[in-house]
């Protein structure tokens, strides 16, 4: 069996992960690597030396492993399917049962588990990097322990690696790989504001979503600014030069990203580590493959530490000298002849953008009309359109009849027709918040769960004792009447004009984003690129700017009071939406501070994560 870390490990001939031999005895194994799943053959000549690997011909594919299993719910998350295996353990698509919402859960292999040392180090640093929130970065939502397991759930991102993508498509364009590693280094550098060192940056741990964002992922075990805790066991005396690799993947680090400086002692290590890192990986995007390889991970980090890279002519001849000049500044094996830091590392890409392009990253006129033009599509649909005057005529005409009816004394028709087209719209709104997951539905079910004892009492006494009070009145079977009536309106409603309408949005919403990938594509961040939309969409633009971002992301940018395209401010004011929104928020807010302990420090309120600015960025 193979698994990635530690010391004697060795490299895929595939995917240059570093595997370490469990067992290790004389002989020939057939097996796979654990995150490529390449056939391979391990040939140990002498237990006590590192053993050498080759690649297996696809005929001879072992049979794979059986995973370890697990329970089907840890800690409030209902576990769905496995998505990937790393050197800290194992990640799973799950659901988030209190807010109803896929997550990625990673769940600590065996061997971390029983480590309290790690175990300690591991909460701290993941309490100090879920505080951070940015468009470019993987946020970390919760850590814990269910039993024997213990885990944290992050943002679950719909996309791919930028290892699957090269391994698909080979090497990229050097353009496209500067855009990715430009966002990329633009989450880092928010990380870095903050005393954060990430230590692993790798293809592995950048993703790619489907809007074309880049989010830094694996920050729960990155380098904080608190000694209290070592990162890794110190070197022993006299052993200070020698590279060790000692909790790969974690602590240390992957050889082939890994910097000269982190490979002798990862505890010492400033945010030009990741620089270093970063710099790898730009090599792999631009050429396909590492600047460094080997057979084993000490052959590996020993090229880092003292072969300089290769400039990649035979690999990508296209590569523009300024470009690589900047790759190999990244790459510099003295810490001090690298950039100073991750602001002068941007303002070095974004340079170099703006001298080989005639279009600088800003959006263009013919952005701005095709973006003019998809919100008039999404607004101007005649079924929408006709939403305001058929609401407007069911309360006109149940208005209208209330007056016969209490001419004529009929007090249950009247108060049928009262509740009517109140249980209409209500059901309507629940509808359409279940089916297309309305953002107050998850606080909802979360005030519920903090609910304490009085407020189950008087939430009862409301359910049971309202039906009873009309059935004492006499007026149960008309308010029955009147809700049943208001439930099928409400289906037959949505089937003929709401599902329609979405259908057409969405067509519309894809265009926008297609044309919001190339603007990143272009080098334009993500604050721009959100604030250009909410400043073209004209006055009609709240529904179109919450169906690309969010609900979460429209309230940002209200409170943020962004113009329109010429300059003339806008109505901001507070919809019924966003003020029970509101109170949601704060009643979660004081249910959460009431189960706290005495003393303990109040949680923060927060709702998906928002948009920030990193520094330096555009407003």
């Amino acid at each position: 069996m193979v698994c990635p870390m530690s010391s004697g490990a060795v490299l895929c001939p595939g995917c240059q992960h570093a595997l370490k031999v469990l067992g290790q005895r004389a002989g020939q194994w057939r097996t796979r690597c654990p995150r490529c799943r390449l056939p391979v053959l391990l040939i140990i000549h002498d237990p006590a030396q590192a053993p050498t690997i080759e690649r297996l011909p696809a005929d001879e594919t072992p049979p794979p492993e059986v995973s370890p299993a697990i329970p089907e719910t840890l800690g409030g998350y209902r576990i769905l399917r496995r998505l990937g295996e790393g050197g800290m353990g194992t990640v799973y698509l799950a659901r988030q049962l209190s807010l109803n919402r896929n997550v990625a859960l990673k769940v600590l292999s065996r061997e971390w588990q029983t480590d309290p040392r790690f175990l300690a180090r591991f909460v701290r640093e993941a309490h100090a990097a879920a505080q951070l929130v940015h468009h470019n970065i993987v946020q970390i939502y919760d850590i814990g322990n269910d039993g024997a397991y213990h885990f944290f759930s992050m943002e679950y991102v719909q996309g791919q690696t930028l290892s699957e993508l090269v391994a698909q498509r080979g090497k990229l364009d050097h353009g496209v790989a500067l855009d990715y590693i430009l966002q990329a280094a633009r989450g880092l550098q928010v990380a870095h504001a903050q005393g954060l060192v990430h230590r692993d940056i790798k293809p592995d741990n950048l993703m790619l979503n489907e809007q074309g964002i880049i989010k830094v992922a694996d920050l729960g075990l990155v380098k904080t600014a608190d000694p209290e805790i070592p990162a890794h066991e110190e070197l022993p005396p006299g052993k200070a030069d020698v590279p060790t690799i000692t909790r790969l993947g974690t602590g240390m680090g992957t050889p082939a990203y890994i910097a000269p400086e982190q490979a002798r002692n990862a505890a010492s290590v400033d945010a030009r580590a990741d620089i270093y890192s970063l710099g790898c990986t730009f090599h792999v995007l631009l050429t396909g493959r590492p600047p460094f390889v080997g057979q084993t991970a000490m052959e590996v980090m020993l090229k880092h530490l003292s072969e300089p890279p290769r400039p990649p002519e035979n690999l990508q001849p296209q590569l523009p000298p300024a470009l690589w000049a900047i790759l190999e500044r990244m790459l510099a094996k003295k810490v001090e002849d690298r950039f100073e830091d991750m602001g002068a590392l941007i303002a070095a890409l974004e340079g170099y953008r703006r001298a080989q392009s005639d279009n600088p990253a800003m959006p263009t006129e013919e952005d701005a009309a095709k973006l003019t033009r998809y919100v008039k599509q999404f607004n101007d649909i005649p079924l929408a359109r006709t939403i305001p005057w058929t609401i407007a005529t069911l309360l006109g005409a149940c208005a209208l009849l209330l007056v016969p009816c209490a001419l004529l004394q009929f007090p249950r028709l009247a108060l049928a027709l009262m509740v009517f087209p109140v249980m209409a719209l209500l059901c309507r709104a629940l509808l359409l918040g279940w089916l297309w997951r309305s953002a107050l539905l998850p606080r909802i079910r979360t005030c519920l769960q903090l609910a304490s004892l009085w407020d189950w009492i008087a939430l009862g006494g409301v359910v049971l004792g309202a039906p009873f009070l009309l059935w004492l009145l006499g007026l149960l079977g008309a308010v029955a009447g009147g809700t049943l009536v208001a439930v099928i309106l409400a289906g037959t409603f949505h089937f003929l004009v709401d599902r329609p309408i979405h259908a057409t949005r969405q067509g519309v919403l894809e265009k926008a984003r297609t044309l919001l990938q190339r603007m990143r594509l272009r080098g334009i961040d993500e604050p721009r690129t959100r604030r250009f939309v909410a400043e073209y969409a004209g006055q009609e633009w709240e529904a179109f700017y919450e169906g690309l971002f969010g609900y979460e992301q429209l309230r940002q940018a209200k409170r943020e009071q962004i113009p329109d395209a010429t300059g003339h401010p806008r109505a901001f004011g507070r919809t019924f939406r966003d003020q029970f929104a509101d109170c949601l928020d704060e009643r979660i807010h004081r249910g959460r501070l009431r189960l706290l302990p005495t003393g303990s420090a109040a949680p923060a309120l927060t709702a998906e994560p928002a948009i920030t600015t990193s520094p330096g960025s555009p407003k």
